[in-house]
């Protein structure tokens, strides 16, 4: 029988969406998070940092449980695996001028969509706001708009005018 891979290697096969890294001239499967996995942190000691610190804002301050005590649903159906999610909104007045922080970050994304030379390279939010733009709208329930078009109006806010078709834009 023929072998697509050397021998002592896996056949290239990713479960569940484990992602294929090379590893001393062979390929490895990295496989997601499990219980009986722990999936590796990008970015050597900083990045260590960055997901311990995501990992704090997530569990320990919705009371989720931690990464390594989440039970796989995949593995225990039975199991509740109480993921945490943390949404943060900051004031930009806080923190300065809000228009110079708009500008910062707009340099901090020239930056990053410059930074291969040869290639394409996209900064966070460009994929969806390139495809947000490409849509027609939003179809919604008259009842919807008019409850939308009520908050907008107590927080004097603009609402964007429907479209002849009841979409609005």
């Amino acid at each position: 029988m023929a072998r697509s891979s050397p021998p002592g290697t896996r056949t290239p096969r990713s479960p569940r969406g484990g992602a294929w890294t090379p590893r001393r001239g062979r390929r490895r499967i990295r496989r997601p998070c499990s219980t009986a996995v722990r999936c590796a942190p990008f970015g050597g000691h900083k990045g260590s940092g960055i997901s311990v610190l995501l990992e704090g804002l997530a569990t320990v301050l919705t009371s989720a449980s931690l990464a390594a005590r989440t039970v796989d649903i995949w593995e225990d159906r039975s199991s509740r695996m109480n993921t945490g999610h943390l949404l943060i909104a900051l004031d930009l007045a806080a923190f300065g001028d809000p228009a110079q922080i708009r500008d910062r970050v707009a340099e901090l994304q020239a930056e990053v969509r410059s930074s291969h030379p040869g290639g394409t390279v996209v900064a966070p939010g460009d994929l969806e706001h390139d495809r947000a733009a490409a849509d027609d709208g939003v179809e919604l329930a008259a009842s919807t708009a008019e409850r939308l078009r009520a908050l907008a109006r107590a927080h004097d806010l603009p609402f964007p005018d429907p479209r002849p078709d009841g979409i609005s834009r």
